[in-house]
């Protein structure tokens, strides 16, 4: 698809409801926290509190034990336990939500997550919320350009003779109390499928005491500040391609 040769004058745009194309390959929530109980307690409270829900597990990865005392290792997930539509990892000081099977939706997502915060509170696990964070992986299958379809433009000064081929890039952003990670990458492989990745990783520091309503309430905002940025990177033209609905 090739972009219109007049400049586009960047405006407020409307945010769609949904695509119709679905480009998530990866969707992730997760609550950094100081426990109230002991740390080597934790893991047990958690599961104690929803394996009858989560029948199954999986394996994960899991940084030595002397790695695992400093930061970012000291949120690591140690256990990954499933029902085969939603996944709860944990480890010391950290829980992550996650969707199995491909993304099930903002409205099913938000309502598996907020049900088991809802748990976690009323079983007293959380002393201080640290973070909340919110990370969604998008794929774009059998396209290797992607940075040329994206509202950023990278230009060489006096480096005429050479042309970009292909585009890996990772930008820090801020907007507010809110700190993103943009990643895009014009070539990968998934499941033997080549395709562009654009990567938006969005955080929000805790108020320390955040209540259950406080943290449900950020995790709504983080959505809605990685959907306005997603949808905003993306060249008009590009996202009609979608099929946006509003």
């Amino acid at each position: 698809m090739d972009l219109p040769t007049e400049p586009y004058i960047p405006q407020d745009r409307k945010l769609p409801v949904k695509l119709e194309r679905d480009l998530i390959l990866d969707s992730v929530v997760e609550i950094r926290f100081v426990p109230s109980v002991p740390s080597e307690e934790v893991q047990t409270k958690i599961f104690e509190a929803i394996y009858k829900d989560f029948p199954f597990s999986m394996e994960v990865t899991v940084p030595p034990v002397e790695m695992r005392a400093v930061e970012p290792f000291k949120y690591s997930v140690t256990t990954l336990l499933h029902n085969k539509e939603f996944s709860i990892g944990f480890g010391r000081s950290s829980i992550v939500f996650n969707c199995m099977n491909g993304y099930k939706g903002w409205k099913s997502f938000s309502e598996f997550i907020k049900k088991y915060v809802r748990h976690f509170y009323s079983v007293g696990l959380f002393s201080q919320i640290i973070r909340v964070g919110l990370r969604y992986v998008n794929f774009f299958p059998n396209r290797t350009d992607l940075s040329q379809h994206i509202m950023l433009e990278i230009k060489f000064n006096n480096f005429q003779k050479y042309t970009s081929l292909h585009t890996s890039l990772s930008l820090q952003l801020k907007k507010g109390d809110c700190q993103f990670t943009l990643t895009v990458h014009d070539t990968a492989l998934v499941n033997g499928i080549p395709g562009s990745v654009l990567d938006i990783d969005v955080t929000k520091a805790g108020p320390g005491d955040a209540s259950f309503e406080d943290v449900c309430s950020q995790i709504e905002q983080l959505h809605h500040e990685e959907k306005d940025l997603f949808i905003n990177i993306l060249h008009p033209d590009f996202l009609q391609t979608l099929g946006p609905s509003y």
